[in-house]
């Protein structure tokens, strides 16, 4: 999945940013709330049952003539209403029209029990009140969103700055029923309010509330039932009056509003297209008494949440397609899942309903993305295969053969490409050993023991081994695709190097060889076909070697006629081969800086310094006699530079440097 990552860590980025800035509710997450209240509707809870409605319809407006009648019929209700024992009697009105002696009825009603009444009101008058009577008041502002929809709550405000905070008509309610007069010593800093409050098992405890909450929506406003409140008229209460019996409010908390279509109090919620206005204050209400509201995060919690998606995210892009569902699944268990468990327990929504959308359909455009990715580069590699090889296109361990490389006496090296991504960017070398090699028990146990000490060296100048195994019949090693081309590739015309050019090899040459050497490893096989050379450009003479590296430790790749490979006696090739190596003596280091030597001689001299007609004499002049002297071929050359080559070809191991360290402070 690495392939298409950054633009996903972009958008999400990008996202979290949005969030962290926008508020209270992006659109995204305005329609995943409703979404979520929508599909919650039919199993959400009851609301609380002592909250009902007096809905005050188009036929009770149309009997009352006058304004004076209307506010007698107001105060007939209420005093029908404490007859059915109601215990708070809420106001969603304005008794703002007429002349003072139409509200005389009123306000007589209102004397004869103020403890009851929460009136409705707005910050410049909360409507024509006796100077000697006293009520509860509330405000009656309500904020829609962008979409004109009614989501969420505040439970105080103030006109400006400066200005006193006002409960709202659900908190002056609440407040009433719990027998606490509001003050402003509730409210701290942004409209919070923390007071003392009562649990229902009659616990006492300190109450704290955000400044604002998103509504706990839980049905149609038009019907009565388990997912909505307890809805009366005017009517049922003048039949009630005629009947006898027990008291059908008693402690109920009842909200009076107009409901006519005509009234102007309307509006839109999650779930309804038309409510009255009176609802979303009772809706508040039921949040406080049974502890059902959401809150928000807040922006810094938010932007934390996106952040660990983001990291989340990052990591998954280079997974494979189990472990992409897993996570999805995990993630959206953690980002909805979770937010369902923070509505019980927290009263939360997060926002990052937004960010589970965003997600799940970033992974699914991502997997689509692979998929057509995967499918083209299939294709294209077909194209390209040899169809004569039989190891194209398989798959052996975690990769997938491509093209060939090359092959030795022992092995094949092909470019293989991993198979969750098939991308070409991402390339190995695999290494098959040939199958009759692979049958020789003793080259298996020395092919397994180089493996595992290559594994070990991690070094710039060394080629790096991933693993290696066996699969399929296939005894296969895995490391890293070289860059470049051997040293003998641009030593074949002849041409003698420059000492800088030469310098330029040795150096990481000997860097190399210093860290293997360490880890107590001998190549054994020291030549220009094993030193992988990237130049800075394609301008051979003078090269700028951008980087080299040290290839097949301890197993011979080529099979060449000069080449040794009887198992037991000795392993390399003749033309680089140290005269102890010839006699069978125990490899050493300084056999390795004598193949340093002949490889500095032949990019001076331009030719090999050991270069006979046959392998048998030129066994006996390397075991006999020393080559000629760089000075008398080159007298031009630095003579510190000659002096280090030529004792690294030294016939007595005890005459060469003791370690590749002392040939590069010599170089220097």
């Amino acid at each position: 999945m690495i392939q298409v990552w950054p633009w996903r860590t972009a958008w999400l980025g990008s996202i979290v940013l949005w969030f962290a800035l926008a508020g209270p509710l992006s659109p995204l997450d305005r329609w995943g709330y409703d979404e979520f209240l929508r599909l919650r509707s039919p199993y959400a809870a009851a609301v609380s049952p002592r909250i009902a409605h007096l809905d005050v319809g188009q036929q009770d407006l149309t009997g009352w003539a006058s304004t004076r009648q209307e506010y007698a019929g107001l105060s007939q209700i209420v005093a029908q209403l404490r007859d059915q024992g109601a215990q708070v009697i809420v106001l969603d009105l304005l008794l703002l029209r007429g002349e003072k002696a139409d509200f005389e009825p009123f306000w007589e009603q209102m004397e004869s029990g103020q403890e009851d009444i929460v009136l409705g009101r707005t910050f410049q008058e909360s409507t024509r009140l006796p100077p000697d009577l006293s009520l509860s008041s509330g405000l009656l502002y309500l904020d829609s969103d962008s979409d004109g929809r009614l989501r969420s709550y505040r439970w105080a405000r103030r006109e400006s700055e400066g200005q006193p905070w006002l409960p709202s008509l659900a908190l002056a309610a609440y407040l009433q029923l719990r027998g606490h007069p509001y003050s402003p010593a509730l409210l701290g800093p942004g409209g919070q309010l923390q007071f003392s409050d009562v649990r229902p098992d009659g616990q006492e405890f300190q109450r704290k509330l955000p400044a604002q909450v998103l509504l706990d929506e839980r049905g149609d406003w038009r019907r009565s039932g388990p997912g909505n409140f307890f809805h009366l008229t005017p009517a049922d209460l003048k039949a009630w009056a005629e009947q006898p019996g027990p008291p059908r409010l008693a402690g109920k908390v009842v909200f009076v509003g107009y409901v006519a279509s005509g009234s102007g109090d309307l509006g839109t919620t999650s779930l309804n297209r038309s409510i009255p206005k009176v609802a979303v204050h009772s809706m508040a209400l039921n949040g406080l008494l049974q502890d059902a509201w959401f809150e928000p995060l807040t922006g810094w919690r938010s932007l934390l949440g996106a952040s660990i998606l983001v990291l989340v995210s990052w990591p998954l892009s280079r997974w494979r397609r189990p472990v992409l569902i897993f996570a999805w699944l995990a993630g959206s268990l953690a980002l909805f899942g979770g937010g369902v468990a923070l509505i019980l327990y927290t009263h939360t929504v997060p926002w990052l309903i937004s960010l589970w959308v965003i997600w799940s359909v970033s992974l699914a455009l991502e997997s689509w993305m692979n998929d057509k990715i995967l499918h083209s580069r299939l294709v294209a590699l077909q194209e390209l295969a040899d169809s004569d090889d039989p190891l194209l296109l398989k798959i052996v361990g975690k990769y997938q053969i491509i093209r060939k490389l090359g092959q030795g006496g022992f092995a094949t090296v092909y470019q293989a490409v991993p198979t969750d991504s098939l991308d070409p960017a991402l390339s190995i070398a695999l290494k098959i050993v040939h199958p009759a090699s692979a049958q020789d028990p003793e080259f298996r146990r020395r092919f397994m023991r180089e493996i595992r000490i290559s594994c070990q060296l991690q070094h710039p100048n060394i080629v790096r081994v991933f693993h290696a195994g066996e699969e399929v019949g296939l005894l296969y090693m895995a490391m890293e695709l070289v860059e470049g081309r051997p040293l003998k590739h641009y030593l074949q015309a002849g041409r003698p190097c420059s000492p800088e050019e030469t310098l330029q090899i040795l150096r990481p040459l000997l860097t190399g060889l210093a860290y293997a050497h360490d880890f107590k490893v001998v190549h054994r096989d020291l030549k220009p076909d094993n030193l992988m050379v990237r130049l800075e450009s394609e301008v051979h003479h003078p090269w700028q070697i951008d980087s080299l590296k040290i290839v097949d430790f301890g197993l011979a790749f080529d099979s060449q006629a000069s080449q040794l490979t009887k198992t037991g006696e000795v392993f390399g090739t003749l033309d680089y081969l140290a005269p102890e190596r010839i006699q069978g003596k125990t490899d050493d280091p300084r056999s390795d800086l004598y193949a340093v030597g002949v490889i500095a001689y032949e990019m001076l001299t331009g030719s090999n310094p050991f270069q006979q007609s046959n392998p048998g004499e030129a066994i006996l002049f390397r075991l006999t006699a020393d080559p000629t002297h760089l000075s008398e071929l080159h007298p031009h050359l630095p003579a510190a530079l000659t002096e280090v080559v030529m004792r690294l070809l030294a016939r007595d191991p005890d005459q060469r440097f003791t370690s590749a360290q002392e040939v590069l402070q010599a170089l220097r």
